[in-house]
């Protein structure tokens, strides 16, 4: 059904896009190795959202890597909400080391944090991202 009645809609849209010059980010929640293939081809640079609870993400930058920038990868579901703002920080930094080998990758969470995501962990995803952008520990 996607092939039939999502994807040509999509490919028109994405064409418009980048005829304009411009990136496009898809966001899709849920495992969409099935037809990977097809978005990239279809015009996607960004993929968002990286769910970790789905995702080997070694096999995924192994295969995709060279053709897409991988959006999310620190979870909304387990980490953020329920570990320890050390755990949250050392998976940030575990998800980049991987995902962002040899670059193409945006570090966020995989989606909306919500209100029992405390604050803490939010602190500690951050100075993982800028310990990673300037290659230092924050810690």
């Amino acid at each position: 059904l996607w092939r039939k009645y999502v994807k040509p809609s999509m490919k028109r849209l994405f064409s418009k896009v980048k005829d304009k010059g411009k990136i496009v980010v898809l966001h899709s929640c849920g495992d969409l190795r099935e037809i990977l293939p097809e978005v990239i081809d279809m015009g996607v640079d960004v993929y968002n959202t990286v769910q970790t609870e789905i995702y080997d993400l070694k096999e995924l930058k192994r295969e995709y890597g060279n053709d897409l920038v991988f959006f999310g990868g620190i979870s909304t579901q387990q980490l953020l909400p329920f570990a320890s703002a050390g755990e949250v920080y050392e998976e940030s930094c575990r998800v980049a080391a991987i995902l962002g080998k040899n670059g193409g990758y945006i570090l966020a969470p995989t989606n909306t944090m919500t209100a029992e995501v405390p604050v803490a962990n939010v602190e500690a995803m951050i100075k993982a991202a800028k310990g990673i952008a300037f290659n230092q520990s924050p810690f």
